[in-house]
């Protein structure tokens, strides 16, 4: 059976955790709430108060590089090799989960924060798991080769990546397993992202020669091509009311460009006009607003923003990288190597001025994740 040699395991937190329980606490007190998770390497996962400069180290078996925190912040999932992970970060409590000779990875929360969706894979094949509170349950065949799920908004349904027919296509199945379909072409698929409503799902598709962006509506399951080009097309993003997508592509001058376009295709406009190198564009909370990187060239990059008044870099210095926008828009965390390594910093969004928040914390290139 399936569930033979899985193990629950409670680890509890040591090492002074009752302290560092209470700087978690001190944490959440500042104004607005500003606090930041973010990965290091070799020293685990950290706490940062924007407010009070409080850097709090969350005590953990191993240094994850990666991490996904719960809708309602109050876990974190990560895992290594043949173990999921879950962290409560206000009492310090690790639950761990084990399936010997086999590999975890590709962990999503459901919108209730009550679920974790995963992916185990051991020989040439792998399955999508859910976990709520103590129980598993496959939703996946034991033959397949499925990853990368994604609740839907609503928790009804959740999307993933399937290799059954030969390459990575764009599924979609109700959140017990049942029901699963095909959305896609039969095309690459590198990535996709839900529509904030849940009524479209945007993804990525590699062919010989180019990236290219579509669009799903689960209505009806009609496909568009929505940024309407052979060019290469870079990561995208939806805004926070779901009408719009914003991505970069590189085409006539040679640069890439930061481009929006409806969820229906319709609509397309070029907003930066390819004097500079334009990527990774991320709207602001209210959809006011654009965050992206930016550049005269790729080794001096920095990041701008761009709103109705226009464009402006976020700041006068260079190799700013890997933003995230406060939930309420106000201040965006970013990392920088301004001042030798790699370290945090946060801005106002609109009167600007850096600080600096980390000093000598190995990060990882990742972007910091404000807790709500």
């Amino acid at each position: 059976m399936m569930s033979k040699g899985l193990a629950w395991g409670a680890l509890l937190l040591t090492l002074l955790w009752g302290l560092l329980a209470l700087a978690a606490r001190a944490l959440g007190a500042g104004q607005g709430g500003g606090v930041l998770a973010v990965a290091t390497d070799g020293r685990g996962l950290h706490l940062v108060d924007v407010n009070l400069g409080i850097v709090a180290a969350l005590r953990t078996p191993f240094a994850p590089d990666h991490f996904t925190l719960s809708p309602g912040g109050a876990q974190m999932a990560f895992s290594a090799d043949n173990t999921l992970y879950l962290l409560d970060i206000d009492s310090g409590y690790l639950r761990s989960f084990s399936m010997p000779n086999s590999f975890f990875y590709g962990e999503s929360w459901a919108p209730d924060g009550q679920q974790l969706a995963f992916v185990i894979a051991g020989g040439e094949s792998s399955q999508i798991y859910v976990l709520r509170g103590g129980e598993l349950r496959r939703l996946s065949q034991e033959s397949w080769r499925d990853f990368a799920p994604a609740w839907s908004p609503d928790g009804r349904q959740i999307a993933f990546l399937s290799a059954r027919g030969g390459w990575p296509q764009l599924f979609v199945m109700d959140a017990d397993g049942s029901n699963a379909r095909r959305l896609s072409g039969r095309h690459f698929i590198d990535y996709f992202r839900w529509s904030p409503a849940g009524d479209y799902i945007a993804y990525m598709v590699r062919t010989d020669v180019d990236t290219e962006i579509y669009s799903v509506r689960l209505a009806d399951g009609v496909i568009t091509n929505v940024s309407h080009s052979t060019a290469r097309d870079g990561l995208f993003n939806w805004a926070p009311d779901g009408a719009r997508l914003a991505f970069a592509s590189l085409r006539d001058s040679g640069r890439e460009q930061i481009f929006v376009v409806n969820a229906d295709g319709s609509g397309l406009e070029a907003l930066s006009d390819g004097s500079t190198f334009d990527m990774m564009p991320l709207w602001s909370p209210d959809g006011a607003a654009l965050l992206y990187v930016c550049g005269e060239r790729l080794r001096t990059l920095n990041l701008c923003l761009m709103n109705a008044q226009g464009r402006r870099p976020l700041d006068e210095r260079l190799y700013n990288l890997s933003p995230a926008w406060s939930p309420d828009g106000r201040q965006i965390a970013f990392l920088s190597t301004r001042d030798g390594s790699l370290q945090l910093y946060v801005t106002d969004s609109e009167q600007g001025g850096v600080r600096r928040l980390t000093v000598d914390l190995p990060l990882l290139n990742m972007a910091p994740v404000w807790l709500p």
